[in-house]
């Protein structure tokens, strides 16, 4: 597979294994929505001449004067230390050309540059600022194209579905979302079987709103990103096979991440999101502003993930494992070389999995085995988080 850089009427659900109904509002109301399943650069620093400029550290004479140290010849002259081909030099670290040219480093400016500040390097300092003819550093630090450059890599997964024109809902757990007091004691289930908390309600009487963004606060466990969202069955995957990927979401110049935790059978396209409240805020929704109808794009990128792939169970079956917090989506899933079945957010391995080894291959082909805890925690390894 290649990889390149990289509506939904609210709805309430019913959960009977990953069944959702959508209900059409009351009179009068905005819609509501539910889940599934149990719920829903420039130069861097070192440049031109750099540290020691033109002559050298201290200037013409004795210590980093004219042959010696520093001199002309030797640290901080014309071929020493930050001269025209030592450290920091036009050909050295922070140059043009090796260590810190054009890449990592600036063009021109740097720290003790040809115009650094009287003192330090240079014949006397030179007329501008510590560093160069703009500053210490440069433009800014990361150069060109460098290190810190003009803008970081993101890995994408291109195959993954996508939107060039969709639409954006809000959702909360209260609308519906199921309570599975053995898989998330106190707590929802989403479809994906993510466990989720909320605090707060929707205003009731009056000029309802569509979503209660200062009034509701939902959070969700065994994720990277501060916001997460229900798509549609279709982008989706059968079962949930799209469980867990992260989609960065655009709408009118502003961009968030979130992680995909639920399903939303009632969106009106496969383009559709259903936004949790804090995403919604953070793309510019109001709480008058309850749906979106087009404008809007996604993408799937890399998780953020900063620990291991996380273990939840199927109520208290074990065979049944729910695989969280993965840098892609997980593909495959097998244990002693037989395959597990993807139902409904949740990998079936047809045995009791505490204790025992299995291999997960992610949707870029990453591949990792380990333990399975006999309790909900950390698998203890993680998806290589790159595009190759």
């Amino acid at each position: 597979m290649s990889v390149t850089r990289l509506n939904l009427a609210p709805f309430v659900l019913f959960v009977g294994l990953g069944l959702e109904i959508a209900c059409s509002p009351a009179a009068g109301e905005p819609p509501q929505t539910s889940d599934s399943s149990g719920g829903e650069t420039a130069p861097n620093t070192g440049g031109g001449m750099t540290t020691g400029g033109v002559v050298g550290t201290g200037g013409v004479g004795v210590g980093g004067g004219g042959m010696p140290t520093g001199g002309v010849v030797e640290t901080g002259g014309l071929v020493g230390t930050g001269a025209m081909t030592g450290s920091g030099a036009t050909a050295g670290a922070g140059g043009t050309l090796p260590t810190g040219g054009s890449p990592t480093g600036g063009v021109i400016t740097s720290t003790g540059g040809v115009a650094g500040s009287a003192g330090i390097g240079g014949a006397t300092g030179g007329s501008d600022n510590v560093g160069g003819i703009a500053a210490a550093g440069g433009t800014p630090t990361g150069g060109e194209t460098g290190t810190g450059g003009e803008e970081q890599q993101v890995c994408t997964w291109a195959e993954g579905p996508s939107a060039t024109n969709g639409g954006l809902t809000c959702y909360w757990f209260a609308q519906g979302t199921a309570i599975d007091e053995q898989t998330c004691p106190g707590g929802y289930k989403t479809y994906c079987g993510y466990c989720g908390s909320e605090t707060g309600e929707r205003p009731q009487g009056g000029d309802q709103v569509w979503c209660p963004i200062y009034d509701v606060v939902s959070t969700v466990q065994n994720i990277s990103t501060t916001h997460f969202a229900a798509l549609p069955p279709g982008p989706l995957g059968d079962n949930g096979q799209n469980c867990g990927m992260c989609i960065e979401i655009t709408y009118q110049g502003r961009s968030v991440v979130a992680t995909v935790v639920d399903s939303c059978p009632s969106c009106l396209t496969d383009e559709h999101v259903d936004l949790s409240l804090s995403a919604a805020e953070a793309l510019g929704m109001t709480e008058q502003i309850g749906q979106v109808e087009s404008g809007v794009t996604w993408r799937v990128v890399g998780c953020p993930v900063t620990g291991d792939i996380q273990v939840n169970f199927n109520g208290s079956q074990t065979r049944q494992v729910y695989f969280q917090n993965p840098a892609f989506p997980i593909a495959s899933a097998s244990s002693d070389g037989t395959p597990a079945s993807l139902i409904v957010g949740f990998w079936d391995f047809g045995k009791e999995m505490a204790g025992q080894e299995v291999t997960l291959t992610d949707v870029m082909g990453h591949t990792v085995t380990a333990t399975v805890p006999s309790a909900p925690g950390s698998l203890g390894v993680q998806f290589e988080l790159s595009c190759q």
